[in-house]
């Protein structure tokens, strides 16, 4: 009765059996294959769950940090990489920058042209398409463009 135990680079344990006793590692692991006989005895590997799901953890960690890394100092300092979370966001700030930029803009057209020639030139936007009527609708002169557009014909606009 040998209990032949031999570490292995990638396997947690090597087992073996003589005859028809089989030794079994003490943690929870699945045959993985043969190597094959040592004075008689045929040796087998098992591999570790638990080996298993820390190599797989290992492999998502490693991708993880090879699409970026933050790099911080522990108090003991030793330098650990963290992988970069990527988020993919929606710019919100630069969405209400161009609206603002667009209704801005709008109003100074607006204060530059006149009421009248304004109106007839939203009103030729008008067409059959449905771009021609999007565009009109959006340029309308609303109470708020025609404030701003007081406050730019009072600054000289």
């Amino acid at each position: 009765d040998v209990d032949v135990r031999q570490k292995c680079l990638k396997c947690m344990i090597l087992c073996c059996f003589e005859g028809d006793a089989l030794f079994q590692p003490h943690f929870s692991a699945t045959l993985a294959g043969s190597v094959g006989r040592l004075f008689g005895i045929t040796i087998l590997y098992f591999v570790s769950a638990s080996f298993e799901s820390r190599v797989k953890r290992i492999l998502l960690r490693h991708r993880k940090l090879s699409r970026g890394a933050k790099c911080r100092v522990t108090d003991t300092g030793l330098i650990v990489a963290t992988p970069r979370i990527y988020k993919p966001k929606f710019p919100i700030k630069g969405a209400i920058k161009l609206i603002v930029w667009a209704f801005l803009f709008k109003a100074y057209v607006y204060a530059d042209l006149g009421h009248a020639e304004y109106a007839s030139r939203v009103a030729a936007l008008s067409c059959p398409s449905i771009v021609g009527q999007t565009g009109a609708w959006i340029l309308q002169p609303e109470l708020a463009t025609v404030l701003v557009a007081d406050v730019f014909k009072s600054l000289g606009a």
